[in-house]
């Protein structure tokens, strides 16, 4: 295989069965579990860990599912150091629980063999048109759908799932776990509109909106076509960075200009990796209006 594609495949590796099984039987079961208190959903950590533990990855998937729209999203890129995992009482000894790892476990078991199956609730509550498929509007839709809405998801982009699969780089969220769990959210019953939106610069007009209950807007971080959007927003830049050099493995130049990123955590390093791998970039440095300069005259 091409050198330059194994540069893309997913740098942390998920538990085995039984090194899940494991890892769950380290959980102390709190009475006042600080990690639901950390987890943003209040996610039931103990409960669907305890099923782990015993082997029980479709009980464990329901109470998942309870909460949690994405969780093989989640258990791979939440910051679970910041929230679940750093509330755990085990880091007082230095070893947290994986609850991250666990969840990604128990979500992939799932989808390698379809264990668990929701069932579809009847919609009869009205129709909502969702605009926008990133990690908000799909937890919208997922969430409206199980109560019963017909669900209509607006995605400017050719496939849904925002900056899930154009904003995140592949080796460290693969966009077929991805396309995934957007299959689980098109499993409910809803629908995506067959109308790609052109812009979200500007005024957005929902063709048919009259027909619609509600109209949910989500837009997300994505610069707008026209280059309006959300550039202020932190983090934009660094994702419009790896929207744009999606294809520059077949675009790649010697002596491209620098690129300047935003910097904002997850993003500012995601952008400087992702660029790394492409274009073998060893060159980064603060300019003083606190973006990052990434220059890509190094060559590979």
């Amino acid at each position: 295989m091409d050198n330059k594609l194994l540069r893309f495949k997913e740098v942390e590796e998920g538990y085995t069965a039984r090194q899940a099984i494991n890892e769950a039987k380290r959980c102390l079961n709190c009475k006042i579990p600080q990690c639901v208190k950390g987890c943003p959903i209040e996610n039931n950590i103990p409960a669907f860990i305890h099923q782990i533990s015993m082997g029980n990855m479709g009980n464990a998937m329901e109470i998942i599912n309870e909460k949690s729209n994405l969780p093989a999203i989640c258990g791979r890129v939440c910051p679970h150091e910041k929230q679940c995992e750093g509330h755990c009482v085990m880091n007082k000894k230095g070893a947290p629980i994986k609850v991250g790892k666990l969840e990604r476990f128990a979500a992939d078991f799932d989808s390698s063999i379809g264990l668990f199956h929701e069932k579809i609730t009847p919609k009869t509550r009205g129709k909502v048109a969702v605009i926008g498929s990133g990690p908000a509007g799909l937890t919208v839709a997922g969430d409206l759908a199980r109560m019963g809405f017909n669900v209509v998801i607006y995605e400017k982009e050719a496939e849904l799932g925002g900056v899930l699969l154009y904003g995140i780089p592949e080796y460290r969220l693969p966009k077929d776990v991805v396309r995934h769990e957007v299959d689980k959210i098109e499993a409910l019953d809803t629908t995506k509109s067959k109308e790609i939106l052109n812009s979200f610069a500007g005024v957005i007009t929902v063709p048919q909106s009259r027909f619609y209950t509600a109209v949910k807007l989500i837009g997300g971080t994505a610069e707008g076509e026209n280059g309006g959007g959300y550039e202020k927003d932190a983090g934009a830049a660094g994702i419009n960075f790896m929207i744009i050099q999606k294809d520059a493995v077949l675009q790649y130049t010697k002596h491209a200009e620098p690129k300047v990123i935003n910097p904002s955590e997850n993003q500012t390093a995601d952008a400087y990796k992702f660029g790394y791998r492409i274009y073998g970039i060893n060159d980064v440095y603060e300019n003083k209006a606190g973006g990052i300069y990434v220059s890509t005259k190094s060559g590979e």
